[in-house]
């Protein structure tokens, strides 16, 4: 379907929809032709406001619809902001922004980041996703920030000859700082050491805050063997084979830099099978279950460009494979922004994503749009 939309102004834009688009969609897809983020946007039929989370289609919205824009007024207000430090800061704001938003502008001007500043107005806790206006915040009203302080969790190591040792460790720990705790507990080298929870990998650089874990939660760990170099034999697309060296601790991603050094097939754009089950780049082998020698499938695909749409209005763009999951879209927003995984939701089209859908089983193409909310969790949080 399409649908035109009048400006103020009374030029008209063409723009192309789906039945299942919502009208947060169809904002998105103004905002390149207006250049004014989706809050800022009102879009009005029929005498009626649309409300972004609603379907086109509840509103009877037919084929060539006109619907009519109008801007929202921008509102500044001078906003006062008390550090835990002691320091007083003003900021010009406008009512529409997010908290978040405001977190962003604190961190430019003190270098505090973003995840360890709590807001509070009157007592209450500000959400990171809700607008200044939503709390009905005026000229000169005062917010106090606050430190968010790490836990220290007790935690059980089961090693891999049935002991089980206890450690005390912050929650903005890494792996790594596991490890290293382990290892002054056990005289077992960090590099020698393979931490898993709830049956996946645990990588060195993410903290214990990412895997959400609380008190005496169970972690195993594996003894790194030294293994001997063998062969992975590649099946490729076109039925010729490749032998690539390989350990049984060695990852997938490092067998695909491998492949990419004799056939030239970017790494980002192969996809390993074993019993057409895909690979995780993070797993080894062993994860895997594979035992050298043994035979994987490579397939390649085209890389994709998309983009997400983040709630302080900042787009981001990334390019991807169409068999990617969710939960590697995040993984790399992780990257980029900083926001833990377990504080993202996406959403396509108006419907929540599942963190082990591919991009393809859920029609992401090149040039869609993603839009992530941040989800605030205040179990961490201390005031100090």
């Amino acid at each position: 379907m399409q649908v035109v939309v009048k400006s103020q102004s009374g030029n008209l834009l063409l723009l192309q929809g789906e039945a299942n688009d919502t009208v947060r969609d169809l904002k998105e897809k103004l905002y390149y032709h207006v250049h004014n983020p989706p809050s800022q946007q009102r879009l009005i039929y029929r005498g009626k406001q649309l409300d972004d989370e609603k379907l086109l289609t509840s509103y009877s919205i037919a084929n060539n619809a006109l619907i009519r824009y109008l801007p929202v007024s921008k509102e500044e207000i001078r906003l006062n902001c008390n550090l835990f430090t002691g320091q007083f800061l003003s900021l010009n704001v406008e009512l529409d922004q997010s908290i978040c938003h405001v977190k962003e502008l604190l961190h430019q001007q003190t270098n505090i980041p973003m995840e360890k500043q709590r807001l509070l107005l009157a007592n209450k806790q500000l959400k990171d996703t809700e607008t200044l206006r939503c709390y009905g915040m005026q000229e000169n009203d005062t917010i106090n920030m606050v430190l968010k302080l790490p836990r220290r969790i007790p935690l059980h190591i089961k090693m891999n000859h049935d002991k089980t040792i206890t450690i005390e460790i912050e929650s903005n720990s890494t792996v790594a700082d596991i490890k290293e705790v382990v290892f002054i507990n056990n005289n077992m080298p960090p590099n020698k050491q393979r931490l898993t929870y709830n049956g996946k990998v645990m990588l060195d650089s993410t903290t214990v805050d990412d895997y959400g874990l609380k008190n005496y939660d169970t972690i195993y760990m594996i003894h790194r063997r030294k293994s001997r170099n063998q062969a992975v034999i590649v099946q490729m697309e076109n039925d010729q084979t490749l032998s690539v060296p390989a350990k049984e601790d060695s990852t997938i991603q490092e067998i695909k830099h491998l492949i990419e050094e004799q056939t030239n097939i970017p790494w980002r754009q192969q996809r390993l099978l074993h019993d057409d089950v895909l690979l995780n780049n993070s797993s080894t082998l062993a994860d895997c279950q594979l035992q050298l020698p043994c035979q994987l499938q490579l397939f390649s695909s085209d890389i994709l460009q998309i983009y997400i749409r983040l709630s302080v209005g900042k787009q981001l763009s990334l390019e991807v494979l169409e068999m990617d999951k969710i939960y590697d879209i995040k993984g790399r927003i992780e990257d980029k922004e900083g926001i833990s995984i377990l504080q993202q939701t996406l959403r396509f089209k108006g419907k929540i994503l599942k963190d082990q859908t591919t991009l393809k089983s859920c029609d992401i193409g090149s040039g869609s749009i993603l839009q992530l909310k941040i989800n605030v969790d205040d179990r961490n949080c201390c005031v100090m």
